[in-house]
């Protein structure tokens, strides 16, 4: 399961990256939290 979950998160991070935003991850002790800031296009 551990290694879905990262490769998830290399291709979320990838995306990210594509849009020029920023990826933040906080791991607690039973969840994660992402938050993302990406830039809107107008």
């Amino acid at each position: 399961m551990y290694q879905e979950l990262g490769e998830g998160l290399a291709f979320i991070k990838h995306l990210t990256h594509q849009m020029k935003g920023n990826l933040r991850v906080k791991e607690h002790n039973n969840y994660v939290t992402f938050s993302f800031d990406v830039p809107t296009i107008v």
